[in-house]
C-alpha cells in the first residue's frame, strides 16, 4: 500500500500547496503565515517533510533543533514564531512545529505512517536528539492518537492556547517523548 506514497524535503516551490494544506486544516486565528513556512524551509530543509501520494502533495511537516524543552513562561511554543529565535543544529531537543494532512486522506492510517517514518528519519539524521516536543490541540484526537502511538506523554498544558472557530478558546497539550 505505502508504496505509492513517497517523502521529500520541502522546496519554496511546494509554499502554494503548503498553505493551501493550512488553510483547509486550520482556522484563520491557527494558520501560519507563509512567511513563517518559507522561512522553516530557508533555515532548516532538513527539518521539513513533504509527504507526496502519487506524485501529489498530500501532507507536510515541519520541525526545528532546540538546546532545551519549552517552559510554560517562554514563548516559543507560539504560534508564528521565528525558528531564528530557537534554532540550534547541535541542540538535543526536536521541537515539531506543524504537522498537516490534506483532510480527504485523514483515516487512512497515513498519519501515523508519516509520522513514524519522520519520526525515524530525523533521528538517524540528528544522532543527538534525546527528546522529542509538540503541541497538540486537546480537542483534535485523532492527533493525539498519533503521538501516544509514538509514546508522546503529556508535559505541561497552556490554558487558552488555541482560538476555535466558534472563539471559544482551548487548551494545548504539550506532549514530550524521549528517545531511546
Amino acid at each position: 500500500m505505502m508504496e505509492k506514497y513517497l517523502v521529500r524535503q520541502a522546496k519554496l516551490s511546494d509554499l502554494p500547496i503548503i498553505m493551501d494544506i493550512e488553510s483547509q486544516s486550520f482556522n484563520l486565528v491557527t494558520q501560519e503565515s507563509i512567511d513563517v513556512y518559507r522561512e522553516r524551509i530557508t533555515h532548516f530543509a532538513d527539518g521539513f517533510y513533504i509527504f507526496l501520494y502519487q506524485k501529489q502533495v498530500i501532507g507536510f511537516l515541519t520541525s526545528e533543533i532546540w538546546s532545551s524543552l519549552p517552559t510554560k513562561d517562554n514563548n516559543h511554543l507560539a504560534i508564528n514564531h521565528s525558528i531564528a529565535d530557537v534554532f540550534n543544529r547541535q541542540g538535543t531537543v526536536l521541537y515539531i512545529s506543524s504537522f498537516e494532512l490534506n483532510p480527504k486522506f485523514r483515516g487512512r492510517g497515513l498519519g501515523t505512517y508519516f509520522f513514524d517514518y519522520f519520526l525515524s528519519d530525523i533521528k538517524n539524521k540528528f544522532h543527538q536528539l534525546e527528546k522529542a516536543v509538540l503541541i497538540v490541540n486537546e480537542n483534535w484526537v485523532q492527533a493525539i492518537n498519533i503521538y501516544h502511538k509514538q509514546n508522546f506523554k503529556l508535559a505541561f498544558d497552556l490554558k487558552n492556547f488555541f482560538i476555535e472557530e466558534n472563539k471559544c478558546p482551548s487548551t494545548g497539550l504539550v506532549l514530550v517523548k524521549t528517545f531511546n
